[in-house]
């Protein structure tokens, strides 16, 4: 019902009662993100990375998001770097890109992009897209077309893309 402030609440009393159980502690930092208690969620998130939890690198994507939210990037890009190979690995790397790009490094971001390795189509739209993304907001719209449409050579049949193009267009 999101009704975070009192579904804390409830989890605080539980973090008080079992204060090495990750997955409450855990959920404290996930309703301090919510809530944009950002101090309170770091906190947490940190203590989860001294338990045993077995999603670790989605603490520290979620680390990283909190940096980036304090427009602290050396520390944001330090915590997205930290994930490991697995289900948060392509989100990390995204976003790695996009903070070296509010850093005004255009270059590093997209070359940061070109070497992430994905498995499949999904993934490399995913990087595409936010290729493309960062083109567009450094206002270089030709691009952000040219490198969509590029893409679009060796991958015809997604909409993602093909949309993305069109707009761009």
């Amino acid at each position: 019902e999101r009704k975070y402030s009192e579904a804390r609440a409830e989890f605080e009393t539980l973090a008080e009662q079992h204060p090495n159980n990750a997955e409450v502690v855990f959920a404290v930092g996930v309703l301090s993100l919510q809530l944009h208690d950002y101090a309170l969620a770091e906190t947490k998130f940190k203590r989860v990375l001294t338990l045993p939890y077995r999603q670790k690198d989605t603490v520290r994507l979620y680390l990283g998001q909190i940096a980036e939210e304090r427009k602290d990037y050396p520390q944001a890009l330090h915590w997205y770097a930290e994930v490991g190979d697995g289900g948060q690995y392509l989100q990390a790397q995204l976003r790695y890109a996009l903070v070296l790009s509010k850093q005004g490094k255009l270059d590093a971001a997209r070359a940061h992009l070109r070497q992430v390795d994905v498995s499949n189509d999904q993934g490399r739209v995913r990087l595409v897209q936010t290729e493309a993304q960062i083109l567009r907001d450094a206002n270089r719209l030709n691009e952000a077309f040219d490198v969509i449409g590029k893409a679009l050579k060796s991958m015809p049949n997604q909409t993602d893309l093909l949309y993305d193009h069109a707009m761009l267009a």
